[in-house]
């Protein structure tokens, strides 16, 4: 026997879970489609997977009885244990007799998969982290999720493809497409000196976000100026940073909108949601009236449909204002607010709205308007 373990399903599947997404399922280069699997004399099963942007490394405890390491297909082994019977556990040999096959067995089920050698798999180092600081799982989540909707999708705008943070006495999170822009302040972080501007990818924000699901942990984040770090209980994930200078976005924040408006966030996302019900592929915008205590929304569609739907609220608006916008860029940006009240700040119809939570200062979404 060259390699031998034993390990609960449920334990193995999650690990796999946490690392086969980054894997791309066409690859040139055969071994990047695998996971590195190492086993250990002391039941530590070490489980690693790349992409050659990020590396995700999961730790778990199983049985060993042969120590030793190879690589397999990430996403095939995943859909094997993934459909394999709950009562059972799962037993991963390697024996002399075919020394570059991995079997897998389960109560009555038997596979069999080609394996790579573990020396073949890419290594990529870890950096000299110069910065470190740790924070909740919970807060980073509502940090990701209250930004990456915002991240730009255009290769061609290479430095607008990730997160940025940067530290001006509070650490930052940014993202826009350059038609919203997304921030939320970070608190809770302190102490960052000469920390460095950075923009971390696209990808690496989702994959992060999908680690710490199910985490209650604090993430220990680690940083130079190439490389991101994060640490959550036996996970580790490296990724490199976008090498771009991300735009100076402070001017872009709002600060003399003097039309102020307190909405009741539900119903105003509900009627967003509802009125852009009738935009078609080529429409997608949402028109708003403003005007004292109602704010009425309408919107067409080119095969001559149309909605409208009004609003109470609160403002100081003595006349009437309309201004148009993307209504999945407002809707999307109304998702994520947690609070029961929203509040709205415009200068006049031509220029960009600033949304707040009423219940979380820390977050600020400017939107753009669209001609309609």
């Amino acid at each position: 026997m060259i390699f031998s373990i034993n390990v609960t399903k449920s334990i193995l599947i999650k690990a796999l879970a946490h690392i086969q997404t980054i894997v791309e399922r066409r690859n040139v280069i055969s071994v990047l489609g695998n996971v590195k699997i190492a086993a250990d004399s002391n039941g530590l099963l070490e489980l690693t997977a790349t992409d050659m942007a990020i590396v995700i490394t999961e730790k778990i405890q199983v049985q060993v009885t042969h120590p030793g390491e190879f690589t397999v297909s990430a996403h095939m082994l995943f859909d094997i244990v993934r459909k394999l019977d709950e009562n059972f556990d799962v037993q991963l040999t390697i024996t002399e007799d075919a020394p570059t096959i991995l079997n897998i067995s389960s109560g009555k089920s038997y596979f069999a998969l080609s394996t790579l050698p573990a020396k073949d798999f890419p290594i990529i180092d870890s950096d000299n982290f110069s910065h470190n600081f740790t924070i909740s799982a919970n807060r980073l989540k509502e940090v990701i999720d209250k930004t990456k909707f915002a991240i730009c999708n255009e290769d061609t705008r290479y430095n607008l493809n990730g997160m940025h943070l940067n530290f001006d006495g509070t650490l930052n999170a940014v993202t826009t497409d350059g038609h919203r822009l997304s921030i939320v302040q970070i608190n809770e972080v302190s102490d960052l000196n000469d920390f460095p501007q950075i923009i971390i990818p696209k990808k690496t924000v989702i994959e992060l976000r999908k680690i710490i699901d199910e985490s209650k942990e604090n993430i220990n984040v680690s940083l130079s100026s190439r490389k991101i770090q994060f640490i959550c209980n036996n996970i580790t994930m490296i990724s490199k940073l976008i090498d771009a200078k991300f735009p100076d976005y402070a001017g872009l924040v709002p600060h003399d909108n003097h039309l102020k408006l307190e909405v009741d966030a539900k119903l105003f996302a509900k009627a967003i949601d509802r009125v852009s019900t009738i935009n078609d592929e080529k429409f997608k915008g949402i028109k708003l009236f403003i005007e004292q205590d109602i704010i009425t929304f309408t919107a067409n569609s080119d095969l001559g449909g149309s909605g409208k739907e009004v609003i109470s609220i609160k403002s100081n608006v003595s006349e009437k204002v309309e201004i148009g916008f993307n209504a999945r860029y407002l809707l999307e940006g109304m998702m994520v607010i947690t609070g029961e009240k929203v509040l709205l700040s415009l200068k006049d119809g031509f220029s960009s709205i600033l949304i707040e939570d009423n219940d979380d200062k820390s977050f600020k979404y400017i939107l753009m308007p669209m001609r309609i």
